[in-house]
Formats: structure tokens, C-alpha cells, sequence
């Protein structure tokens, strides 16, 4: 394939491809390498981008792709070309190819958030989704809701870095832009800023879809974040907070405020535990004001720091913590507490002043009697002004 790249750390994670497959050779200025992955609406490819020398995903609609297909890829387009953060997937190219729609974007060699918290600590998938809601909440800085966050839709790469994609149902508020900008976004092709589909009809994933998204009405950053909260509960828990098994038994659950308890075994702190149900309350009013509000909470309780009857661990959950609480110093000591020493009995004024006093005492009972004979007869024969005591007389 003249152009191509022929070492093997290029196309390794593509699968290899025969001499009749029904792939393209090229797309746009893309060289074809193999097929990433299919689905109902088209597949993945993997490409290279000889000008600039690096590997590139590129989605491609199935046959021609219908209306409704195009306008979800060109709305991911310009969702992602609205963002530029570490945390979100980058975008480089959207474009025509054989009567159908493509759309390039950045390569990340890893796997699905779904899948890398099977392989992990609850201290690990708790960073990973302070990573993902970190990119969230630079989607609704930029005026942008997903309305489809999951595990599904992050990436977690080879170098630990979590990448959150798939804004295909995602919505642009048109209050958050200037009325220059508007005029323009309401162009035909600035599909970001209309509807997705047609009133009454719902897009999204019913596990994770938010009260307000069932009812039709309007969502805003607090849908994205009832998604993450459900999302975290279910990496950290090991199953889904609202249980079902079809669309109709989710949306029951979701409507009905009927959440699941907790499973016994599961060691998640208590602190976390009531993080997440307040993201995951049916009236949007009484979630977390924003995304970045969420994501403080659940830093400040990760470091340990805040309230300390709030963040107060479960038994299972004292290992967070026990090695940082062993070496921290001792409050206005001026020096760290020894290992498995009680706070208690090593700070305070009181015990501070306690050791300052049987100081003293030691010290004076070290004085030999006849030290301190000789210290009480001088001070009794010594008057005030350094003579000699009234009523004795010279020698």
C-alpha cells in the first residue's frame, strides 16, 4: 500500500486484513489499516494520517446512512470541535466518502471504562471518574450536555488517562452563545444546536437516563451528572443502582425512585456512598449544582480532608486512610505522632502542660537533701536587700 506505514507497532491493534475483505483502501487523505470494530450503524477503522504521521479512529456510517445517522455524526463533530481538554476525545476530520459520512478522530489505545474497572481498586475506578467527570463538566463549560455518558462512552488509555466520547445525542445551548454565533448555528448543518429527534421520542440508555430525560422535558448538566452517579455507583458496586432488564422495567425503577440497596459485601466508604445518591436524586434541584461542585466533593473526601462527621469511614473502608493517618503530624506539636500512637494521648494543651509539670518535679527531686538544706538556710539568713537578716549580729 504505497504511503502506508510497514512497521508492525502501527497496525497492532488493528485486526489483520485479508486480501478480499470488503474494506476501503483509503478515505480521504486516511490510509486504511483494519477494522477496530462494528456496529449497528457502521464500524471503526483504523487509519493513518501520513501528512502528520499518526494513527487516527474513523467511524463510518453503514451503506449511505440515513438522515437521522448523519445528523447524530455531524452532531458529534461539532460537539467534540467545540472542546479541546485532556479528557475529552479529539476530532479531526468529518467529511464524504462514497455517498456515506466518515468522521476521524483521535486513536486511544486502551479500553472501555466498562471494561478496565474489572482489573481494578475502588481507589483506582474513583480516579478514573474523577478523570471522566473532569470532562463532562468541560463539555457543559463549553455550553454542551451528552445525554448519553456511560461506561461505554469513556476510554481509558495505555497511559491511564481517561478520554470521555460519543457525543452523538449531545445538545448546544444556544443562551451560552452571542447573538452572532446563534444566527449562524442556526444553519441547516448545525445540527448540534436543534432537536435530535422529533418531540416524543426518546435517544439514550435507559440504565442511566435521568427522571427528567424520561418525562421528555428539558435536561441540562444535572441529566449528565445523574448518568455519572449512576455509572460510579455501578463500578464501585458491582451492579447497577436501579435494576432491570428492559427498557420498560429501568424506566419503572428510574420514575419510581426504587434504588437498590447496597450489596453487603461491597466496602465502599459512607461518605461516597452519600456523594452519589445526592447526584442520583429524582428532582434536579437537589443534586449537585454543578458537575464541578460533584467533582470537589468526591476530591476533597478522596484526599480526606473536609468534615470529619460527613467523610467518617465504614469499617471496610479504614485501609483508605490508615497508612496517611499513621504519618500525619500531629496538630500544633510541631512533630509527627509516632506509628500506632492515639491521637489523644499525644496532642492537646492539657498533656502538653501535664509533661511540663512532672518536668519540673523530676528535676527538683534530683537536688540532694543537702542541696537544698544549704538553699533553704541562705534564703533564710539573706534579707531582701542582700544583708544580713535583722536581729543577728557580726562576728
Amino acid at each position: 500500500m504505497p504511503g502506508a506505514p510497514q512497521d508492525d507497532k502501527t497496525r497492532v491493534e488493528a485486526a489483520p486484513r485479508d486480501e478480499g475483505d470488503d474494506l476501503p483502501r483509503r478515505i480521504g487523505r486516511f490510509h486504511v489499516l483494519g477494522r477496530l470494530g462494528m456496529g449497528a450503524q457502521g464500524q471503526v477503522l483504523l487509519g493513518y494520517d501520513a501528512d502528520l504521521n499518526r494513527r487516527v479512529a474513523i467511524k463510518l456510517l453503514r451503506g449511505t446512512g440515513g438522515p437521522d445517522e448523519r445528523d447524530r455524526m455531524r452532531r458529534e463533530a461539532q460537539a467534540l470541535a467545540l472542546l479541546s481538554h485532556p479528557n475529552v476525545v479529539q476530532v479531526y476530520e468529518v467529511g464524504e466518502y462514497a455517498n456515506t459520512l466518515y468522521l476521524a478522530m483521535e486513536y486511544v489505545s486502551g479500553s472501555t471504562l466498562h471494561t478496565w474497572i474489572k482489573h481494578h481498586s475502588q481507589r483506582e475506578i474513583l480516579g478514573a471518574y474523577l478523570q471522566a467527570g473532569r470532562g463532562l463538566a468541560a463539555a457543559h463549560s463549553a455550553g454542551l450536555v451528552h445525554r448519553d455518558f456511560k461506561p461505554l462512552n469513556a476510554m481509558v488509555g495505555k497511559d491511564g488517562r481517561v478520554r470521555v466520547m460519543d457525543f452523538g445525542l449531545a445538545r448546544g445551548e444556544l443562551a451560552t452563545r452571542s447573538p452572532e454565533e446563534n444566527t449562524v448555528m442556526r444553519a441547516p448543518t448545525a445540527v448540534l444546536w436543534s432537536g435530535v429527534t422529533e418531540a416524543g421520542s426518546l435517544m439514550g440508555t435507559p440504565a442511566y437516563m435521568a427522571p427528567e430525560h424520561w418525562k421528555g422535558e428539558v435536561v441540562d448538566a444535572r441529566t449528565d451528572q445523574f448518568a455519572f452517579c449512576v455509572a460510579l455507583w455501578e463500578g464501585l458496586y458491582g451492579e447497577r443502582p436501579y435494576a432491570g432488564k428492559s427498557t420498560e422495567d429501568f424506566r419503572a425503577a428510574i420514575l419510581g425512585n426504587k434504588r437498590r440497596e447496597p450489596p453487603a459485601k461491597a466496602k465502599v466508604p459512607s461518605w461516597l456512598r452519600q456523594v452519589i445518591e445526592r447526584g442520583m436524586q429524582g428532582d434536579p434541584a437537589q443534586r449537585w449544582p454543578s458537575m464541578a461542585a460533584l467533582l470537589t466533593e468526591l476530591e476533597a473526601g478522596r484526599r480526606g480532608g473536609g468534615d470529619g462527621s460527613r467523610r467518617r469511614r465504614s469499617s471496610g473502608s479504614a485501609g483508605w486512610s490508615r497508612a496517611r493517618s499513621r504519618t500525619r503530624a500531629c496538630r500544633g506539636a510541631g512533630r509527627r505522632r509516632p506509628a500506632g500512637t492515639a491521637a489523644r494521648s499525644w496532642c492537646g494543651s492539657g498533656r502538653r502542660r501535664g509533661r511540663r509539670r512532672r518536668r519540673r518535679s523530676w528535676r527538683w527531686r534530683r537536688q540532694s537533701a543537702s542541696a537544698r538544706s544549704v538553699a533553704s538556710t541562705r534564703s533564710s539568713t539573706i534579707s531582701p536587700r542582700g544583708g544580713r537578716a535583722p536581729g543577728r549580729a557580726c562576728a
